[in-house]
């Protein structure tokens, strides 16, 4: 079995996301980086980026350590 990318396993947490849940930052690196530093933090920040602009027709905020779908 082929392993999933990390870019692709951020934008299928996002994409799993009903309205007002959300997705601890700091336990999603540590699950699937491994280990939690500015530059991983940094790279997650590229992925989730990313993630968003494919699901442009959904809303979701992030704040203290959080992301939330809002709609």
């Amino acid at each position: 079995m082929k392993k999933q990318s990390k870019q692709k396993k951020v934008a299928e947490a996002i994409g799993n996301l009903q309205i007002d849940e959300y997705i601890d930052i700091y336990a999603f690196i540590v699950e699937h980086w491994g280990n939690y530093d500015f530059f991983i933090r940094r790279s997650f920040d590229v992925y989730l980026s990313q993630a968003r602009k494919q699901y442009s027709d959904r809303v979701f905020e992030t704040k203290k350590g959080l992301i939330k779908r809002i709609k």
